[in-house]
């Protein structure tokens, strides 16, 4: 792993494990995700977040806190992508949202075809929690198009996934939004 030199305690990883036994796999280069450091300023060198939990679940219950970072496209362009807001989640609301992702369905393959996905628009979420272990945990969240949301080892789809539309974007929702609090 390489250091990005940005003072924000992230590194990149050429590719990250792919379990036999999933549809996932990981995009690459892959954003080291720590709650202390905040979010970065861009994530156009970025596709993927680091594997630093395998599960089976894509986080550990009981964070300490955690952090939403949005971004999207600059300048039109869907791959250029720039942070438009940040929020920090105390104790409680990143337990909520933990205990959500933990229900995630993770099992099966997308549904196919996919016909009711609306158009990509290169927003992303990145999602931190930090742990008392000192460990800390990165989702990586496509928010448009046909969501998706994974740990950089295993993912879950929204399309024909209750647990998604139902459970996870029911809690995400009522988080405070993080566009515009930079």
């Amino acid at each position: 792993m390489l250091a990005t030199g940005l003072g924000l305690g992230l590194s990149e990883s050429a590719g990250g494990p792919q379990r036999p036994d999933t549809w996932f796999v990981p995009g690459s280069p892959q954003l080291r995700v720590e709650v202390r450091t905040g979010c970065p300023h861009s994530i156009t060198r970025y596709q993927d977040v680091v594997s630093t939990y395998t599960g089976p679940a894509l986080v550990p219950p009981k964070p300490l806190r955690g952090m939403i970072c949005s971004y999207a496209p600059a300048r039109g362009r869907k791959w250029n992508q720039l942070l438009v807001g940040m929020s920090r989640l105390g104790g409680a609301a990143a337990g909520t949202l933990a205990a959500a992702v933990r229900q995630l369905q993770l099992d099966g393959p997308p549904p196919a075809p996919i016909a009711a996905c609306p158009m990509e628009g290169g927003t992303v979420a990145v999602i931190g929690f930090s742990y008392r272990s000192g460990l800390n945990v990165g989702l990586w969240f496509e928010t448009s198009g046909c969501p998706t949301i994974d740990n950089g080892w295993n993912g879950a789809w929204y399309e024909g996934n209750p647990s998604f539309y139902k459970t996870f974007m029911a809690v995400f929702d009522r988080l405070p939004s993080p566009a515009g609090q930079l």
